[in-house]
């Protein structure tokens, strides 16, 4: 059975005849016959008696009437709507933490095509877990070196590395690499306790036996920024961004520290077009800094 079987079907019995049917539906008679043949031969029915000029339908004809119009009904309905989200520009309501959206967002918006739209909330990563979780964005870019959550499903994009950032004149501004023990006299700029960027740096200061000196925390880049060109405090940034900006000068952490960047959403948000077209674009960008004064 199928549908246009049921169409043609469906055709004649509105009409009464197959050639008020065909008519209708702007094909031959033949065709309209043979549909009826082989749906009588599929169900080894008959589904029209025929008197002089007239086709009345049989006990089993009306039978499949009534599911022909509901199948069919829905097929349209399903056509309809389907078409309708179709031609929609639905807009992605995307989180990203601050440092992460200062190297990636740029690139971002050179990369999607111009029927995509972006929601863009800037966050640290517990807040923007939140916002997944209350489904007030679609996806998130979430640093991460363990499995994020069991209630988010993530899709790896970029591995980022962590430095330490110091002013042009302070002491280890010639160093190829620092271990997190050198840093007991540090004053440190982090981001606020709920980025996860901070968390893991306390976390390596803990294990290197540091209380840090924090004289700042903060949810804006261009400050920790200010703070360690000025010589004020030293502080962690992703090498790419940290590279992009003049008068810092970033330093390799020993060990090095990377960072997994995945594309998180939750387990009951139905990915729509839009997002496979948008993780794709995640997927395939170039994350690199740029100059800044």
């Amino acid at each position: 059975m199928k549908l246009n079987q049921l169409r043609y079907f469906q055709a004649v019995c509105r009409t009464g005849s197959i050639r008020k049917a065909t008519e209708i539906l702007h094909i031959s008679q033949p065709s309209v016959s043979a549909a009826i043949m082989e749906l009588e031969k599929e169900f080894q029915v008959q589904l029209f008696q025929r008197q002089s000029r007239s086709l009345i339908l049989t006990e089993e004809g009306r039978t499949l009437l009534g599911y022909a119009d509901e199948i069919l009904g829905k097929a349209d309905e399903a056509e309809r709507i389907m078409h309708m989200l179709g031609s929609q520009k639905k807009t992605l309501r995307i989180g990203i933490p601050p440092m992460i959206g200062s190297l990636i967002l740029p690139e971002l918006y050179k990369s999607i095509p111009d029927d995509m739209m972006l929601a863009i909330s800037e966050n640290g990563r517990k807040e923007l877990l939140e916002q997944l979780r209350a489904h007030q964005i679609d996806a998130a870019f979430l640093p991460h070196n363990t499995a994020v959550s069991d209630m988010i499903i993530g899709t790896p994009v970029f591995r980022m590395e962590t430095v330490f950032c110091v002013s042009e004149n302070h002491p280890f501004a010639g160093r190829a690499s620092v271990r997190f023990e050198e840093m007991a006299d540090e004053q440190l700029v982090l981001f606020r306790r709920d980025f996860f960027h901070a968390e893991i740096i306390r976390d390596h200061l803990s294990l290197a036996g540091i209380e840090p000196k924090i004289l700042a925390e903060t949810s804006q880049l261009s400050t920790i920024h200010t703070m360690i060109r000025s010589g004020m405090a030293s502080g962690f940034l992703f090498r790419d961004l940290a590279e992009s900006y003049s008068g810092i000068v970033p330093i390799s952490l020993n060990p090095p520290l990377e960072i997994q960047i995945s594309l998180v959403h939750s387990p009951d948000t139905v990915p729509f077009r839009e997002f496979a077209k948008f993780l794709r674009i995640a997927k395939n960008l170039h994350v690199s800094g740029k100059n800044r004064d």
